[in-house]
């Protein structure tokens, strides 16, 4: 057991078959691994668990996890079970208990809540029939001599991650990209010497957290981190406009790029790469770069290069040979995408000047 622990920790996609000879080993019905940050909680669990598991998230379980919210009270460092947190009285009128695990036949259960570097909180759970009682004091001594190997394990994998995510910001580096890798929490894993030259527009602040300092671009990146928790990427604004404000500045582009496949065994799950564009001044943007930039089709960015070159709507209707209609479609959905308010900021922006509150 302690070589699977030590091997999935190396290699994440032997998790499963570690936690279900886990359960087999000591006798119970399943083996859950969640780890817990600001964002939607990230989990693997033994063979033939998932949809229990999936169940539980999608019904917003975890936000309301009295036995879990007990443990982490306590601050205790190894397994506790659920009747060491509750009367047997209680246990009965949990509601995740009632309404979740009983009727899947479980309602038993021991947990050992694991802080990390990160900041985030590993959660080892296993899960109990309840026909078969509470988990005995047997397998509490199994579960405690695995204890250091776990909490160890989950720290290796930690730091695995990590200098897998600094490699990659740093190659990003060599290439002068700007980029950095960010939790869905906003919580910044690592960053490249080109990413933390924007400190007055962008910086990491407390808690390791992403900031950007124009409280509208701010609220757009908090808002395309929720819905990228929630599997949501592709409504709303994923390239972020921040305006330059300081005489020395030029407006940046941030753009949020998920990480999948491949990318997500590199950086980790639940995870974002975060590149920078700076804007140049005193030049209209070109149509195939507006495309690249802000995902904008063919058409939105024809009528986004005729607003910048100043065309007026009449003019830009006439050149482009477009109803007015259809011309007030497209700026609808350039603004969207773009994340600014009005033709005016739009202008503004991809023209390098400052644009304040006022």
């Amino acid at each position: 057991m302690i070589a699977d622990i030590y091997e999935a920790a190396m290699l994440p996609e032997y998790w499963p078959s570690a936690l279900t000879r886990l359960c087999t080993t000591i006798g119970v019905e399943a083996c859950t691994l969640v780890t817990v940050d600001d964002a939607m909680p990230r989990w693997t669990c033994s063979n033939g668990f998932t949809d229990k598991m999936q169940t539980y998230i999608d019904g917003g379980w975890h936000d309301k996890n009295k036995p879990l919210e007990r443990l982490l009270q306590l601050g205790r460092t190894g397994f506790i079970r659920d009747i060491d947190l509750f009367s047997p009285d209680e246990i009965e009128e949990l509601s995740i208990v009632r309404d979740l695990k009983r009727p899947a036949g479980l309602g038993w259960s021991a947990a050992m809540a694991t802080p990390m570097p990160g900041g985030e909180m590993l959660l080892f759970s296993i899960e109990q029939l309840w026909k078969r009682g509470p988990i005995d004091d047997r397998i509490m001594a199994t579960l405690e001599g695995l204890r250091p190997h776990i909490s160890r394990a989950a720290l290796l994998a930690a730091k695995l991650r990590h200098q897998q995510a600094v490699g990659a910001v740093e190659s990003l580096d060599l290439a002068n990209v700007p980029a950095a890798i960010v939790g869905y929490g906003g919580n910044v894993i690592a960053a490249n010497h080109r990413f933390c030259l924007f400190e007055t527009q962008i910086s990491i602040g407390p808690r390791e957290r992403l900031c950007i300092t124009h409280p509208d671009a701010d609220n757009l990146l908090r808002e395309a981190l929720f819905r990228l928790a929630w599997d949501q990427a592709e409504i709303g604004t994923m390239s972020i406009p921040i305006p330059a404000v300081l005489e020395d500045e030029k407006p940046l582009i941030v753009h949020i790029v998920p990480t999948r496949g491949q990318a997500r065994d590199l950086l980790g799950p639940m995870t974002v790469l975060v590149i920078v564009t700076q804007m140049g001044t005193g030049e209209v943007v070109k149509a195939s770069l507006l495309r690249a930039l802000f995902d904008l089709s063919p058409a939105e960015s024809r009528v986004c290069e005729a607003i910048l070159s100043g065309f007026s709507k009449s003019a830009l209707q006439a050149a482009l040979k477009i109803s007015g209609e259809t011309e007030k479609s497209h700026v609808k959905s350039i603004l969207q995408k773009t994340g600014l308010r009005s033709r005016i900021e739009l202008v503004r922006f991809m023209s390098g000047l400052r644009l304040t509150d006022g």
